[in-house]
Formats: C-alpha cells, sequence, structure tokens
C-alpha cells in the first residue's frame, strides 16, 4: 500500500539548527488542535517537523486487522517513508515523538530513528489500534508519558494485568498555557447570545462523543434555585444529549441550552464560559477521556467541577480550580463553587505559567536523556 507523504517541514527550517531532530507523530485530529503542550515545544525547537496521521480506521474496527495492514502493506501513515526523505536530505531524525493511542502503536515498531517515546492523554479501548497501542505499553520498549494513572491502567488492562507503574512511564500533565487561548470572549457570548453578566456552563470533554452530559446536569439547576440563571453550553455530538435535554425540559425548563459543537476544540471557546463541568465518560474503565479541556479551562482561570473517577482529578492537590468527583455529591460542588476565595488573575496566570513551562522543559530534557541511553545500548 502506497501512502503519500507530505511535504512538511520545521517551522523555521533555515534558522539555527538544533543539535538533533526530533520527528513529531500526531494521532488525526478534528479542527487541526494538536496538544498544546506540543505547540510550546515547538517554540523552542524550531527545526523539529510534525507528521500528522491520516485517519486510522473506525472505532471498533479489529486491531489484528490494523497490525495486518502495518505488517503486510507497511501502512504506517508515512512515518518510514518521512524519515528515510529526511535522512537523503541529510536533516535526519535523531527521536521520534508519537502523540495519541495510533502514533503509540505505530512509533512502537518504527526503525531509523535513535530513540523513541509517546506521550498519551485519553485512552478509549475500542479505538482503532488500542489493542496494539496496550501491547507496546506493556512490552516497555519505549518510554512513554500518561497524563493520568487511570489512563495508564486502561491501557495496560486491555491485553493483560496492570502491575505497578514504574519510572520508565511517567506523568506528565497536558498543561495549555493562557496564550494559547482565543481571546474572543464577547464575540463568542454574543454567538451564543448571552450578556456580560449571564453565568455561562459549559460542559467539555475530549473525545466529546465519549461523555457523559447527563452526568452533573443537577449543577445547573442548583445554581438556578440559588438566584443565579445559568446558560447551559453543550455539544450536539456528546453522549445523552437526548436525555439531559429531555430532564431539563422537566425540571428546569427556564433554563436556556445552547448547542455549539465549537465546544469540541475547547481552546477556541473556554474564555467566553464562566464555570466548566467536565463529566465523566460513559465507561469509566475503558474509555478515559483527555485531561487537555480541563487544564484549558483552569488557563482561562475557570472554576472546574469534575464527574466521578474524571483523570484529571489526579492533578486536583496541585490546582485549586479544580473540584473532584462530584456525581455523587452535587451540593458540596455548589458550596464549593459560590464560597471559594477568589483569586487574582494575576497569580492564576503565574501558576499556570510556572507549570507550563515545568512541564515543556521535563519532555525536551528526556529528548537528550533518551538518546543518551538508545547511544549506550547501541554501543554495548
Amino acid at each position: 500500500m502506497t501512502v503519500q507523504v507530505p511535504d512538511i517541514r520545521g517551522r523555521n527550517a533555515g534558522s539555527r539548527r538544533s543539535d538533533f531532530r526530533v520527528l513529531h507523530v500526531v494521532d488525526h485530529v478534528m479542527q487541526d488542535q494538536r496538544p498544546a503542550i506540543l505547540d510550546r515545544i515547538l517554540e523552542q525547537r524550531p527545526d523539529d517537523e510534525i507528521l500528522t496521521l491520516p485517519p486510522g480506521g473506525h472505532a471498533g474496527q479489529p486491531s489484528w486487522l490494523m497490525s495486518v495492514r502495518w505488517i503486510l502493506g507497511g501502512d504506517d501513515g508515512g512515518i518510514s517513508l518521512l524519515i528515510n526523505r529526511a535522512r537523503a536530505e541529510g536533516r535526519p531524525f535523531s527521536l521520534i515523538h508519537g502523540w495519541g493511542t495510533r502514533a503509540l502503536s505505530l512509533v512502537g515498531y518504527t526503525g531509523g530513528c535513535g530513540g523513541r517515546l509517546a506521550t498519551i492523554d485519553s485512552f478509549v479501548s475500542d479505538a482503532p489500534a488500542a489493542t496494539q497501542a496496550s501491547n507496546v505499553l506493556r512490552s516497555g520498549r519505549l518510554p512513554v508519558f500518561v497524563s493520568s494513572d487511570i489512563a495508564w491502567r486502561s491501557a495496560m488492562q486491555l491485553t493483560g494485568p496492570a502491575g505497578i507503574r514504574t519510572g520508565r512511564d511517567q506523568l506528565h500533565c497536558p498543561v495549555v498555557h493562557p496564550d494559547q487561548l482565543a481571546s474572543d470572549r464577547d464575540e463568542v457570548r454574543a454567538r451564543w447570545n448571552v450578556g456580560s453578566d449571564t453565568m455561562v456552563i459549559g460542559l467539555l470533554g475530549n473525545p466529546m462523543c465519549e461523555i457523559n452530559l447527563r452526568d452533573l446536569s443537577g449543577i445547573p439547576v442548583r445554581c438556578r434555585i440559588l438566584g443565579r440563571d445559568p446558560v447551559l453550553v453543550i455539544s450536539s455530538t456528546g453522549a445523552r444529549r437526548g436525555d439531559l435535554l429531555r430532564w431539563m425540559e422537566r425540571v428546569a425548563p427556564e433554563i436556556r441550552i445552547v448547542v455549539d459543537d465549537a465546544l469540541d476544540c475547547s481552546r477556541d471557546v473556554v474564555a467566553a464560559m464562566d464555570v466548566v463541568l467536565a463529566p465523566s465518560a460513559m465507561g469509566r474503565e475503558t474509555r478515559i477521556c483527555s485531561v487537555e479541556p480541563v487544564m484549558a479551562a483552569v488557563a482561562a482561570g475557570l472554576p472546574v467541577i469534575l464527574g466521578d473517577d474524571h483523570p484529571a482529578s489526579e492533578w486536583a492537590h496541585e490546582e485549586p480550580l479544580i473540584f473532584v468527583d462530584a456525581s455523587h455529591d452535587e451540593h458540596a460542588a455548589i458550596q464549593w463553587l459560590f464560597t471559594r476565595a477568589e483569586e487574582s488573575m494575576e497569580s492564576i496566570r503565574q501558576r499556570v505559567v510556572l507549570r507550563c513551562d515545568h512541564v515543556r522543559d521535563s519532555i525536551t530534557e528526556s529528548y537528550g536523556r533518551i538518546l543518551e541511553s538508545s547511544n549506550s545500548s547501541a554501543a554495548s
């Protein structure tokens, strides 16, 4: 099978070259919204290149079928062709960094570079290549950065017992810098037909199709009982949308609900909200949602209420804007929302920027260690 390789270049191919180059292989994403931390890394490493994988089949497609296509047909999304072309041009890649489940499954079997690693934020067990990615993770053939222990356990348990996470697979928060958020708050709120004084509650998650919109639906109702008339903004792609609409029509028909699929790209709209709800995924053990939308809300300085077992709860100990496990105690969540100590945006921004810089530097510093380890293994 022939895979056409796009003419990809680094952001600044004519600039001063780095000591080594990294090829970033990214899962197919909608609206071309790559992981926020990747864009931050590229600002420091202009000679790196990105390869966005084409769509990799359909949910539920047998993982063995994708493995056969890769082994027999060389269908690795164009990774090998791009590596060979860069080597022929005298600008070889020293390391491959896979971003996402399918990228992990492919990078784990790709040669031609000195070092390999991967980052996963969410994990859906019946997604294409999920089983292959789980096998790569269990093999230990490359270090993997994960956004939460629950995502790591879900990926491991797909093909066997999870065991205990070692230092080789590290936790890294999928941070979002405040400057990466769209700033057109008034324009977005005008599209939603809400004024500046109206409380806008947004339901965020990724992948949105796995998010249980019915979860946490009592929060806006309780806000109205306490004298705040919120507007609820949801995406049409969320799960159980019909159940949510019917329930709200029955218990609180006065609450207006806006449906806007722009919520699927949280960084584009989160600054226009006042409160963010991050519901649980439909399957808490096999469908682990992304942490990044929650960190986008934090970057906007917004309070975030999480559903039970949300993976972002693992970062709540260092972020006071996050309230955890609200699905079965919405009363406590409302008390926290209306009584929490207010914080200045300057203070929030300083904390978020410091966290962003730390995560970016930690990842980029790991590149050198991985290459050094790879070179030592090759020499021995």
